[in-house]
């Protein structure tokens, strides 16, 4: 414009003939955008990812902080080339794209694949969403943006046990059975393994009398048996939001799942009997002991799925809370609008529940099928979730998980963790409790828990993650913020140790666990 204005008034026709050249160029730049932008908007162009060792939908396994690999997919369905395309992926927190590659042409009808390089940060089953999408016209003067949805479900399992080792998993023979936290005892009242041949003596059973050797020795023989005494392991981890919480987010957590994981590995390893209990304020997850193969795959979901709660009991959001942002996620990946039809005056409810719900419960059963997962119901206590909170947790929703609200509530879920074992497990355990100790105040409820299960012969020891050991030294502060963290520092170990002295005093072993 300022060359035709310029060339206009010093009469210079071909400064105008250039300003007219470039307006035209930038006109034809911007119709071939507009063109570009129609055709993200119409969803003729598509992103999938996949990977070679999982199906369509993912739920392929690795171990956190490893490389994945996958393969990312652009297929242009128009009748318009694309050019210049750069892509930006929406990831939740636990998952990490480090380099997202670029596409400098994808002709009309035609596909391209690229690497995309994928890191979990840490545990548990993560959702890629989409990608942010920008193309440029032909010319490189003007770029359309869009987002375009492309679910891809990751689990990454703890770096721990055997997933840390990069060998071939360890196989195991169930027919070989390792004596190794096994007692014998001697009884004269039943058993498996028969100790010894001794003389018939008045009371034994009529069963136990071996009559081969009896008509040898013209004698009444007896068979004394010895049984096994199996001494399981339980291992009990606090899921509490103080254990997702701190400087280092989630570290406590994912300190706790990794030790679980490995323990487990080495127990089961052995053959011997592990259980698991997940709990906060009320038991959330429960698995029975046992040495089969399938447990040490059971507790490992099971561990990935703490990274996936939605139990209303357990976050932030109520129902009406996940209603609008289960509402605005689908206004954005689905361009489902739930807000329309709403009347004007209940403005302190914007989404129409009933049709929201609606096409919920229309939908779940495909949900389940594309992206169900064992990560996501393997040991959990609660099967029955409202079908909001079930799509949200099948789709990968980052559901706000609840922050302490007292002193009182993980002391009680911390002895009804305890209860439930007392109650549905009949053999004795070494108990191991995994928790911070925080917000662990009423030792009252808790050593009520502590006594029933000494009283049923389980022996308990409690392993501490202490909050400060979690710091990134690496990271720089300034001398407020160095005081605050050492008060704070000092506050909480005082707290701790009182939980820890009570513990202490009632003869339990209590270990540390610093953060590296």
């Amino acid at each position: 414009m300022l060359f035709v204005l310029v060339g206009t008034l010093g009469r210079r026709p071909p400064v105008v003939f250039l300003g007219i050249v470039q307006i035209g160029v930038l006109m034809i730049a911007y119709g071939a955008s507009v063109l570009t932008n129609l055709v993200m908007d119409r969803r003729f162009v598509s992103l999938r990812i996949s990977e070679s060792d999982s199906g369509d939908e993912g739920h392929g396994g690795h171990v956190a902080g490893d490389e994945v690999a996958v393969t990312l997919t652009v297929t242009n369905g128009s009748s318009v080339p694309l050019f210049d395309i750069d892509l930006e992926p929406y990831t939740p927190n636990g998952l990490q794209v480090d380099e997202t590659p670029q596409f400098e042409r994808v002709g009309a009808g035609r596909s391209q694949q690229r690497t995309l390089a994928v890191r979990g940060r840490g545990s548990g089953r993560w959702v890629l969403q989409g990608f942010d999408i920008a193309a440029a016209d032909p010319l490189g003067l003007v770029r359309a943006c869009d987002y375009l949805d492309s679910m891809f479900a990751f689990e990454f399992y703890p770096n721990a046990g055997r997933l840390r080792r990069s060998g071939r998993r360890r196989r195991r023979s169930d027919r070989r059975r390792q004596r190794q936290g096994r007692r014998q005892v001697t009884t004269e009242q039943g058993g498996t393994v028969i100790r010894e041949l001794r003389e018939y003596r008045s009371g034994d059973p009529l069963r136990h009398i071996a009559w081969k050797p009896t008509v040898r020795q013209r004698r009444l023989i007896a068979r004394e048996f010895e049984e096994e005494i199996s001494v399981g392991t339980t291992l009990m981890l606090d899921i509490s939001g103080t254990m997702r919480g701190g400087r280092w987010e989630g570290q406590k957590l994912e300190h706790g799942i990794e030790l679980c994981a490995g323990l487990a590995d080495r127990l089961l390893a052995e053959s011997r009997d592990v259980g698991l209990v997940t709990f906060d304020e009320k038991v959330y997850g429960f698995l029975e002991p046992a040495s089969s193969r399938a447990q040490y795959r059971s507790i490992l979901h099971h561990l990935l799925g703490l990274q996936s709660v939605v139990d209303p009991d357990l976050t932030e959001l109520d129902d009406e809370e996940l209603e609008s942002l289960v509402a605005d996620y689908l206004l954005v990946q689905e361009r489902l609008d739930f807000r329309r039809g709403v009347p004007r005056s209940d403005a302190s409810k914007p989404v129409d529940s009933g049709l929201l719900r609606q096409w919920i419960r229309a939908r779940l059963a495909e949900e389940r099928r594309r992206y169900h997962s064992p990560v996501l119901r393997e040991g959990v206590l609660r099967g029955d979730l409202d079908p909001v909170r079930e799509f949200a947790q099948l789709r990968g929703l980052p559901v706000p998980y609840r922050s302490e609200s007292g002193v009182g509530p993980k002391s009680r879920g911390m002895a009804k963790a305890l209860e439930t074992l007392v109650h549905r497990v009949d053999r004795r355990q070494r108990i191991v409790v995994i928790s911070d100790l925080c917000a662990l105040r009423n030792h009252d409820v808790l050593d009520r828990g502590l006594a029933l299960a000494r009283k049923r012969g389980h022996q308990v020891r409690f392993v501490v993650p202490f909050t400060p050991a979690y710091f990134r030294d690496e990271e720089d502060l300034d001398q407020k913020r160095e005081i605050l963290f050492e008060l704070f520092s000092a506050t909480e170990r005082e707290q701790r140790m009182e939980s820890v002295q009570f513990l202490r005093d009632r003869g339990l072993e209590v270990t540390f666990l610093a953060g590296d």
